[in-house]
């Protein structure tokens, strides 16, 4: 992996490639889950506190 956004941007943007054979994907199958902010604040606020999700 190689980051792509300086350390002090406040933000993380990193690419990877893939240098195995491509399969197919099976059908259903997620790559990405996008969120909202109101999880995004969720998960923030959580970390301040100490609180941690476990699923």
């Amino acid at each position: 992996m190689q980051w792509l956004s300086p350390p002090d941007a406040g933000f993380g943007v990193g690419v990877h490639r893939f240098a195995g054979t491509p399969q197919p994907l099976r059908r259903g199958t997620r790559m990405f889950e996008f969120v909202g902010y109101d999880v995004l604040r969720q998960t923030a606020a959580d970390e301040a506190t100490g609180v941690h999700d476990v699923r």
